[in-house]
């Protein structure tokens, strides 16, 4: 399945357009390519909401990221007195991936397992992002897989200062 690999919920602020500065990378550790058509984005505060909805024709090739940028239908949380989150659904309308960010979990707020106890990923500044390291990898299926990237790096790899890194061959963006 594909994974968020990186999430940037708090543009720095550049006025009335901040919410068009809002992105997701998804990445696909796979050997195959997978048709994202009518997959879901949501957003959570109090509950989750829809984000957006990926176009038909939406493919994220074997190994590769795919950089989903907004403005979206419902801005993302910025974190600061609760948990908030961001997931990934299938066209059946399945969790694929949820990242919860910040805490306490007030609103209890459930992460892949159904799991209200976290850990939770920190609540990063503006400006930062939310990036899965090691890259494109799952290893506790919650939020410690998760680390705060001073420099994000969209459409490329995460490391560990997440300055930087090697990328993908073929990168495309979705704008849905």
């Amino acid at each position: 399945s594909p994974l968020m690999n990186e999430v940037l919920y708090d543009p720095v602020e550049t006025g009335s357009d901040e919410a068009a500065s809002e992105w997701v990378e998804l990445c696909n550790p796979t050997g195959e390519d997978i048709d994202l058509s009518g997959w879901t984005l949501q957003r959570a505060g109090s509950a989750f909401d829809d984000m957006t909805t990926l176009p038909a024709g939406t493919v994220i090739s074997a190994g590769d990221y795919l950089l989903i940028s907004g403005p979206f239908d419902q801005t993302m949380q910025n974190g600061g007195s609760a948990t908030d989150g961001v997931r990934l659904l299938n066209s059946s309308g399945g969790v694929v991936d949820t990242i919860l960010y910040d805490q306490p979990n007030t609103n209890n707020l459930q992460d892949d397992w159904g799991s209200v106890n976290g850990p939770f990923a920190p609540d990063v500044s503006a400006g930062h992002s939310l990036a899965r390291f090691p890259d494109c990898l799952e290893l506790n299926n919650d939020a410690s897989d998760w680390i705060d990237s001073a420099n994000p790096t969209p459409n490329s790899e995460n490391t560990s200062s997440s300055s930087g890194g090697g990328t993908s061959g073929c990168v495309e963006t979705v704008d849905p």
